[in-house]
């Protein structure tokens, strides 16, 4: 199978880490009082930046994409703005758009990305350090940092069918080739993803026994590789090395970010605990901007004991 020895690479590279927090994000999303608005839930500084949302793959043609998220963070009075991204357009293209809405603000920003928009979110941060100074955190939820089976096991089986659609669609047919496991690998071979400087939180889930109706993507990588999976990216892909992370099962791809049924989690309390574990457990002084000194990832106010090392997965290859 064309993504089999691949799933979970990452997770095997020498020295690999990263903060589990999975535990204080749901004491942290059960403590949220339904409606509330974000700044009831999060400290004072949260109203010292701009919030920056990127949408994933075809974000720009599902009606209601985060739009829920988008009013909440408007209605509690935050800064906030959609990045107009290209949903089928390169990375590469994408990145660049990101780094001039960053540059274009006035304050430091927190960008939030679902899915390509949190892997085309890390590539503005790594391909243009000029924007790291105005970063003052990522927070990425079910993006494949490390690559997508679905992507992989398509686009080989059936690149001129999807070349085809991303034109019809006026898109970038290298949008989903830069979602491979093997485009994904020569990246991180090329460029390391700067976490000292920046901090992030990467949400990560898996369908399990809910209920979803991307029940049948969840079973194929199910059947295929064996590895718990949210119907679109595999968890152990989604964590990019020496960040939080958090992860949750009975969540799928889409239920994030629009109106699905039986949704386990409100969108919104999901994403402001997710800005509360960055806000509490990282800190970017503004002192700490200009040195050339790799910032530690654990400067204490990460507990040590959430620090794990992971071994990566072992692909089902049935």
């Amino acid at each position: 199978y064309p993504s089999s020895g691949e799933v979970g690479w990452m997770q095997a590279l020498d020295g690999f880490f990263k903060v589990d927090l999975s535990e204080s994000f749901q004491e942290i999303y059960e403590s949220f009082a339904p409606k509330q608005l974000a700044t009831a839930r999060l400290p004072a500084e949260c109203t010292n930046y701009v919030y920056l949302i990127c949408k994933g793959f075809m974000g720009g043609f599902v009606a209601g994409y985060w739009n829920t998220f988008f009013k909440h963070l408007q209605r509690s009075g935050l800064d906030t703005l959609m990045v107009p991204l290209d949903t089928v357009g390169a990375s590469l293209h994408n990145a660049r758009v990101i780094r001039d809405c960053v540059l274009a603000q006035t304050k430091m920003v927190v960008l939030i990305g679902h899915s390509k928009g949190g892997v085309d979110s890390s590539m503005a941060i790594t391909l243009f350090p000029e924007i790291i100074p105005r970063v003052r955190g990522l927070i990425t939820l079910q993006s494949p940092f490390g690559g997508s089976p679905i992507a992989t096991d398509f686009c080989q089986s059936s690149p001129k069918f999807f070349a085809g659609a991303l034109k019809s669609l006026m898109g970038d047919p290298k949008a989903m080739d830069q979602l491979t496991y093997k485009f994904r690998r020569q990246f991180f071979k090329e460029h390391s993803y700067p976490i000292a400087k920046v901090p992030t939180v990467c949400f990560t889930s898996s369908c399990g026994t809910h209920f979803t109706v991307m029940r049948r993507f969840y079973a194929y990588i199910m059947q295929m590789y064996g590895v718990p999976n949210d119907g679109m990216v595999c968890s152990p892909d989604a964590v990019l090395p020496g960040a939080i992370s958090v992860h949750v099962d009975r969540v799928d791809h889409g239920s994030t970010v629009v109106a699905m049924p039986l949704c386990v989690y409100s969108k919104n309390r999901l994403v402001d605990s997710l800005l509360s574990l960055l806000f509490h457990h990282t800190s970017k002084a503004e002192e700490m901007l200009d040195h050339s000194e790799p910032i530690p990832i654990n400067t204490g106010m990460i507990p040590t004991a959430s620090l794990v090392r992971v071994q990566a997965p072992t692909s089902s290859t049935n």
